[in-house]
């Protein structure tokens, strides 16, 4: 699908040059979590956070605009900025769909986040306005983003070797996204499912089907016949409530009745944090 691209984006395309230029134990806390990043020298080795980025985090309560997520496309980030970018298509489907499909078509045959930027750019472009929440940046931060990274690898590596069907609770979710794809056996599925469009009357579309068949990769909308699988793993980045993950284990009951669901996330957190 083409992108209607304005006059901002040799703009945008400048920015990001100058940017570019200059588990498995789902119980561990988030103090626990932190040690197991720790470098042989007993430091913390993270990239730093832009500046606008923690600007918007401590004066902006978090909330994001084209330059916060511009800043973000970069490798050392990892999934932060693809969740960021396919969040900010939340209410646009078919740019959404058409972003998703570039990206799983990219981290399939290139199993990199570097050049994110260019497939990003382009659909950031159109929306100069855009303002979307992302607290959820600075705590995958205090975690470490190479540490999450490594623990959706090995979320995922479990449920494909078990022949479970991984449904991504979006959007914090897709912050792993590349890491399923990486470990994607051929003929398997995954789905990203929102929870937000399971509450009331569901939504035709209950998210997004991934496919994989030999080196051809497959997006389309997922929807409720989709769903037949009796081995269901939930996957999010965190645990608080389980409010999310009751919300959507309520659902897929109703419609599978027998399913076996489990749930796998990267850190439980505590209700105070």
């Amino acid at each position: 699908m083409e992108i209607k691209q304005t006059n901002g984006f040799s703009g945008l395309v400048s920015k990001v040059r100058g940017l570019f230029n200059n588990n498995n134990d789902n119980n561990s806390d988030v103090q626990n979590n932190k040690e197991n990043v720790l470098s042989n020298n007993g430091s913390v080795e993270q990239p730093i956070l832009p500046w606008d980025v923690r600007y918007a985090l401590s004066q902006c309560e978090g909330n994001f605009g084209i330059d916060e997520l511009i800043s973000l496309q970069k490798p050392e980030y990892c999934g932060i900025g693809t969740y960021l970018a396919l969040k900010a298509l939340d209410g646009n489907p078919e740019n959404q769909q058409a972003l998703l499909t570039e990206l799983v078509n990219h981290f399939h045959t290139e199993r990199t986040y570097r050049g994110i930027s260019s497939i990003v750019l382009p659909y950031l472009d159109n929306m100069p306005n855009v303002n979307v929440q992302g607290k959820k940046v600075a705590q995958i931060s205090r975690i470490g983003f190479d540490f999450v990274d490594k623990q959706f690898q090995s979320i995922a590596r479990d449920i494909y070797s078990n022949e479970r069907l991984p449904l991504l609770l979006a959007y914090a979710a897709l912050i792993g996204l590349k890491l399923f794809i990486e470990e994607m056996p051929d003929c398997a599925t995954f789905g990203i499912i929102n929870p937000k469009q399971l509450e009331g009357k569901p939504a035709d579309s209950l998210g997004y089907l991934v496919s994989r068949s030999g080196t051809y990769m497959d997006v389309r909308p997922l929807k409720q016949p989709d769903l037949t699988s009796s081995c269901i793993t939930l996957v999010d980045d965190t645990r608080k409530t389980g409010g999310t993950f009751s919300i959507t284990t309520t659902f897929l009951e109703g419609i599978v009745p027998l399913c076996n669901i489990k749930e796998k996330y990267v850190v439980r957190l505590s209700k105070q944090c």
